[in-house]
């Protein structure tokens, strides 16, 4: 279950009546309303009213997951009300929980051996990546003739994109005891045979020019960015465990460790098209599962909690959007489509399409993007329509603040 963060000012609280409407789920629907029976349309609420009256309700949503207008006021003797108490510090907390996240088993299923469908469209094929890689290292060289030997030896010397990238990576990772020639062959070995590894290493490579606006190219990334050059070399450790091969696996965690300073275990389960931005202090423990199209900032722990073994790590649904510095701690689900804001500390499931906060995070809202992950909104809106930070929100309010919240 999920508490629902509640922003206290000195005086005042209000939570939009445009953003989220609240009904019982036994009362009749209104007439020219319509409900999506789809499990990730509905959470249910609890309440703690003063008659201790714990049963469930229902949040009404239409098919664009935004949150219809409330229902009329109902008095409080009306059974089935959720009452949100202005000026109230210790008003009653809803409690949200997704019926089709109760059972999370099914999660793994969302890593596999397929692109989801809008990779495939209006992006470009793995010989047309390539030909854009080649033409950006061109200009380069012919604009900055002291890169050119390396613009050479890194991409203008090799007949396709995993040949270039297998050539970058084993040199970046090689040590004197681990040869870059040795590397070479590791490395060349899993791209040649594991077709999984390179649908995902397009993906990749495109999430990041499409969503990072620093990245003025694919060959930038490929060749500069660490969080990129991290998540492939996680991709050939994870396949050398796949095959049972785990001390060269470890010692390829290790090697990425020191280089990039991203800790990921090779057993970790990581789905397509992740983005992973500025890459500093990012741990990935054993048993964590990432889902296609996600973005995670830096700084970010998918850890466990205590000293459990067995599956204790967090599993993220798809387009899920991890803001700088976030803690997940334990064997907890962040759904489909959610987003944690930054220094947030996460302790208990998030529901899909809902934007978390806080130490610990709570869930405030529900998102407006499609897919958070790929349109890297952090930011909240209020009644003013000033774009302000998590962090100011929920601290220094001055009195008489009313809040009109707008996720």
């Amino acid at each position: 279950d999920m508490v629902a963060h509640t922003v206290y000012c000195r005086k005042n609280l209000l939570f939009s009546s445009s953003s989220m409407g609240i009904e019982s789920k036994d009362a009749p629907q209104v007439t020219g309303r319509e409900s999506d029976s789809s499990d990730d349309d509905h959470l249910t609420a609890t309440d703690s009213s003063s008659s201790g009256d714990d049963s469930e309700r229902m949040l009404q949503l239409d098919p664009q997951h935004q949150v219809l207008p409330p229902e009329p006021p109902k008095s409080s003797s009306s059974p089935g009300v959720v009452e949100f108490v202005r000026g109230n510090r210790c008003g009653p907390k809803p409690v949200f929980c997704s019926k089709s996240e109760k059972d999370m088993s099914g999660l793994a299923r969302c890593i596999d051996d397929r692109l989801p469908s809008h990779h495939l469209d209006n992006v470009p094929s793995e010989e047309e990546l390539w030909q854009s890689i080649r033409s950006e290292a061109k200009i380069d060289s012919e604009s900055e003739p002291l890169l050119a030997a390396f613009l050479y030896s890194t991409i203008l010397s090799h007949r396709n994109l995993f040949d270039a990238l297998c050539f970058r990576l084993a040199n970046k990772l090689a040590n004197p005891t681990l040869l870059p020639t040795q590397l070479t062959a590791i490395i060349n070995e899993v791209f040649t045979k594991d077709s999984r590894v390179r649908k995902a290493v397009r993906a990749d490579l495109i999430a990041v020019k499409q969503r990072d606006p620093a990245c003025r190219g694919y060959s930038q990334a490929l060749l500069y960015f660490k969080g990129f050059q991290a998540i492939q070399s996680y991709r050939v450790a994870h396949s050398l465990w796949e095959e049972g091969r785990y001390p060269l696996a470890l010692a390829l965690q290790s090697l990425i460790a020191d280089v990039f300073h991203v800790d990921i275990h090779p057993a970790a389960r990581i789905g397509m098209g992740l983005m992973v931005d500025h890459a500093i202090g990012v741990v990935i423990g054993e048993t964590a599962v990432i889902g296609d199209d996600c973005s995670l900032l830096h700084n970010v722990t998918l850890g466990g909690n205590g000293k459990e073994t067995g599956d204790r790590h967090p599993k993220l649904g798809n387009g899920v959007l991890i803001g700088a510095h976030v803690t997940i701690l334990g064997n907890i689900t962040i759904g489909n489509f959610a987003k944690i804001g930054a220094g947030s500390v996460v302790l208990n499931s998030i529901p899909s399409h809902s934007t978390a906060v806080g130490v610990p995070a709570r869930v405030v809202g529900r998102v407006r993007e499609k897919v958070p992950a790929i349109s890297m909104q952090h930011s909240l809106c209020v009644a003013a329509h000033k774009s302000v930070s998590v962090n100011n929100l929920l601290t220094g309010l001055p009195n008489d603040v009313v809040l009109d919240w707008e996720i």
